[in-house]
């Protein structure tokens, strides 16, 4: 029998390839594929309709889905992105990771939709959501998986947003415990007045581990640019001086130097907690836990 020709042996290598991108592809399973099709092509049919594109091919109702047909803008390059992300062999654990990353990547843009607003057209929120899913697959907190979702998707609808602010919060994010997410949005509320909690320094060594614990990952928020301290305006400077004007603010120097009710957020730290989305992922009862805790 004769062997085949090195033109036959490539044709068949670009068959067995194709195959195995065909069989890769519908090993992603419906989840994978309903999302794609119903969430992140929606960004792409939504700028396809708003444009009059004629081959957009898209059905569009109040509660279901955005189904992709074809688009030829973002939609379908975001989509590609996704599946060629997925295949490069995640395991199963990470796949589940990914899909409940989608499922509330999805639900956050139906959201931003349904409320009539206008997505960016620049091409780069795929990339932003690739490196979401990618911290997604990763993280052994699978609470971090909201925030990480909310990203990509808050990204997506926020044009004032530039792709290197957007990538910086997410690898901040990435690196930070979910606690740390938490203790963000506990900072918006104590910066609101929303929350009560202590409103002088600590003068003693902390003994508690939980306080030290959460001190701790507040002093290394105000290390990544986040947070800073407000100085109470009644604490003079030197003796016989009346107090810090307000909106004067110091350094922290250690877990004690600071007091809680002067936590407040930088820029960046405002423009993280929304594009994370916190104010609407994080929970109630942990919020309660964190202010009896800087209480």
């Amino acid at each position: 029998m004769s062997e085949k020709s090195e033109k036959e042996k490539s044709s068949d290598a670009s068959e067995h390839e194709e195959a195995i991108e065909s069989s890769d592809e519908r090993d992603l399973g419906r989840w994978t594929q309903a999302a794609i099709e119903s969430t992140v092509g929606g960004i792409g049919a939504y700028v396809a309709m708003r444009a009059g594109a004629p081959d957009a091919g898209v059905a569009v109702g109040l509660g279901s889905p955005i189904v992709l047909r074809g688009l030829k803008d973002g939609g379908i390059k975001t989509r590609n992105a996704i599946i060629e992300y997925v295949q490069r062999h995640l395991t199963d654990l990470q796949r589940e990771r990914v899909n409940l990353g989608l499922t509330m990547f999805g639900q956050r843009i139906e959201a931003h939709i349904s409320a009539g607003h206008e997505p960016r057209v620049d091409g780069t929120e795929s990339q932003v959501l690739e490196g979401a899913l990618n911290a997604t697959s990763t993280t052994h907190d699978r609470r971090k998986i909201g925030p990480l979702a909310q990203l990509p998707a808050n990204y997506a609808f926020e044009t004032s947003v530039t792709l290197n602010d957007a990538e910086l919060v997410l690898s901040l994010s990435s690196q930070m415990t979910y606690e740390q997410h938490v203790l963000l949005d506990v900072i918006a509320r104590i910066q609101r007045g929303e929350l009560k909690v202590r409103e002088g320094h600590y003068t003693e060594s902390i003994t508690e581990p939980r306080l030290h614990a959460v001190l701790q990952q507040v002093l290394d928020l105000y290390n990544r640019g986040w947070v800073w301290v407000r100085n109470s305006p009644v604490k003079p400077l030197v003796a016989g001086e009346d107090g810090f004007p307000e909106e004067s603010g110091h350094a922290i120097l250690c877990i004690e130097n600071f007091s809680p009710a002067g936590l407040t957020l930088s820029v960046g730290g405002e423009r993280a907690h929304s594009l994370l989305g916190l104010a609407d992922t994080t929970c109630s009862e942990e919020i309660e836990l964190l202010r009896e805790v800087l209480q």
